[in-house]
């Protein structure tokens, strides 16, 4: 062997023993150990957790509320029904309306009976036509005015002044005659016929149709005609 190659050989032994040493030299070859494994067997992406999917309550739930919406906020039980038969929500129980009432009633946080099969929004939105200036959208000016038009609306004719307060107390709201007959005589929702009681004023406007015992032509529009709260 020539004596540059023994040369050579000896100068590189020297030098992989000096780079052995070399605690840099040492974790360089980890490193490379390290990328060659992970090129073997690539890191595979962890996947994502599912979006959770809503359940059948809470899509029964948000569709009540927006047929209610649709609907001025109140909607009989057998088209909440139908609705949501429509949607494919329900229709597979063995006993579809009885399950709605059980779902009905377990959501009487958001809604309220109104009796006949009639149910509601429990905060049911008031139209910005038909605010009462100055009330609060959640005062109790805005709770009796509410209560009294559903009540009416449902009743189909006028009512006097202990009749409406009997409703509003069945319903809930503690309220006085006094109170209750300052917060009608000063809405623009209601007025008063001396004799009838309160009344819709939309009626007057030649909406309101008597009832058939009423003595009158049945569909005839009444006049307007406010009177004060009679005792």
């Amino acid at each position: 062997m020539p004596a540059v190659t023994i040369a050579l050989r000896s100068e590189l032994e020297s030098l992989e023993a000096e780079l052995a040493a070399d605690p840099r030299y040492r974790k360089a070859q980890k490193i490379r150990e390290l990328l060659a494994m992970y090129a073997e067997q690539p890191l595979t992406e962890i996947p994502s957790s599912p979006t959770p999917q809503p359940t059948k309550a809470e899509n029964i739930r948000s569709a009540i509320a927006e047929i209610m919406r649709t609907n001025g906020g109140m909607v009989h039980r057998q088209e909440i029904l139908d609705h949501l038969i429509g949607l494919k929500i329900m229709g597979h129980e063995s006993n579809p309306m009885g399950s709605l009432a059980a779902y009905l009633s377990e959501m009487k946080d958001m809604f309220v009976s109104h009796g006949g099969g009639k149910w509601g929004l429990r905060r049911e939105p008031i139209p910005a036509s038909q605010k009462v200036r100055g009330a609060k959208p959640d005062s109790m000016t805005t709770a009796i005015n509410r209560a009294t038009a559903i009540y009416l609306r449902e009743k189909g004719a006028r009512a006097q002044a202990p009749e409406i307060l009997k409703a509003l107390l069945t319903g809930g709201l503690n309220v006085s005659k006094g109170t209750m007959s300052s917060c009608l005589s000063h809405s623009p929702l209601f007025d008063n016929k001396r004799g009838e009681g309160y009344g819709l004023t939309e009626w007057s406007r030649g909406q309101e149709t008597e009832t058939p015992n009423s003595g009158t032509l049945f569909g005839a529009p009444k006049g307007n005609g406010s009177s004060p709260l009679s005792p």
